[in-house]
């Protein structure tokens, strides 16, 4: 019962924390997740850069590509078609089907030359097509 009720302080020292920033705060520091220069520094106002963590769009986009491929599997197993990974992986896939034709693949480089071979695939120099 005790980790219970340290939940829920937790939950409301989080809760009196955001009610404390004003609603302009809380949008600039939504908005610097996504800045690579500037980012979020663990959980506090420390400005030491060692510290630093940001969070850009290629982070999110890896993420959301996770989250897909791991609920898939879920998929795959479910016989009921109207589960909520079902139904995310619906919404999910013209996007993530999408995002594949952008990024980079193996068709985008021609090899030049094999540098090293291993048990789990080569290394080879490449130039962009």
């Amino acid at each position: 019962m005790s980790d219970n009720n340290n939940d829920n302080h937790h939950h409301h020292n989080k809760m009196n924390q955001s009610t404390l920033l004003t609603l302009n705060d809380r949008f600039e520091r939504l908005c610097k997740l996504f800045d690579t220069t500037i980012g979020i520094i663990n959980n506090d106002d420390n400005n030491d850069d060692n510290d630093k963590k940001s969070f850009n769009y290629e982070f999110l986009i890896d993420l959301l590509i996770a989250v897909y491929t791991d609920i898939q599997r879920t998929v795959k197993t479910t016989r009921d078609k109207n589960s909520s990974a079902q139904k995310f992986s619906n919404l999910v896939k013209p996007l993530i089907d999408y995002i594949k034709q952008l990024q980079l693949n193996v068709d985008d480089f021609e090899q030049i030359k094999i540098i090293g071979k291993g048990a789990f695939g080569q290394v080879s120099l490449v130039k962009v097509i």
